[in-house]
């Protein structure tokens, strides 16, 4: 993407052994309100100097060149199908301004899941977008209507030669619950194991297998 600046990968070392504070908060003493404020503020491309910058700007460009673009890509296609890579393209801006936090960084690094929520996310602000102008009336399936009696008709099925074969199947996968719809999208947008995407959403095998046997009987029931 040309948008982004190229550049060699470089480690960072401050990243290295990062944990969360909120992981311990039992251990963490009180600090005051302002104090809070401070460390909680979050960190923007404004706030490094030039070479820290450089260093950041280059992780982006390997993260997203090895694997960032292939996920982000999928997320889109698997909510909006033909429409998939300019979304994709839209998230990978989003998951930019966002690289400077240390903590969603490694969540991009380290979760297609998280990926799949910046895309989806994503597309519902612009469907909310679209509806205030007027344009569409229409909400993401499985989330309330952005009007009272829409259906998501933003996934009606098109005419002629401009049809989607899969509307219907993206229309009920995002029907789902979340972490249903996430499960599907690990397993068959991405081809991972069922033991890989438990472990990516951190729950366990047999929660994994309960949700994806719940989630095709739903599927099924609404494809027939």
């Amino acid at each position: 993407m040309s948008a982004f600046p190229g550049g060699s990968y470089q480690p960072l070392d401050q990243d290295r052994g990062n944990t969360d504070p909120a992981d311990n908060s039992v251990e963490a003493p009180d600090l005051g309100s302002e104090q809070r404020r401070v460390e909680s503020s979050t960190p923007t491309w404004m706030d490094l100097d030039e070479g820290q910058s450089k260093i950041l700007k280059d992780d982006y460009v390997h993260w997203f060149t090895t694997d960032g673009n292939r996920v982000l890509r999928a997320a889109g296609h698997s909510i909006a199908g033909r429409k998939g890579n300019e979304l994709g393209a839209d998230a990978a801006v989003k998951c930019y301004e966002q690289w400077p936090d240390p903590h969603k960084r490694e969540r991009f690094k380290g979760s297609p899941q998280y990926c799949y929520r910046v895309v989806r996310n994503l597309f519902l602000d612009q469907i909310k977008t679209s509806y205030n102008r007027n344009e569409i009336h229409a909400g993401l399936p499985g989330h309330p209507s952005l009007e009272e009696g829409s259906t998501g008709t933003v996934w009606d099925k098109a005419n002629g030669d401009r049809a989607d074969p899969d509307w219907e199947v993206r229309f009920a996968v995002n029907s789902l619950s979340e972490e249903k719809s996430e499960l599907i999208f690990l397993v068959y947008w991405l081809r991972m194991s069922r033991v890989k995407a438990a472990e990516t959403m951190g729950i366990t095998r047999r929660q994994a297998d309960r949700i994806h046997e719940s989630a095709m009987g739903e599927l099924r029931a609404l494809l027939e």
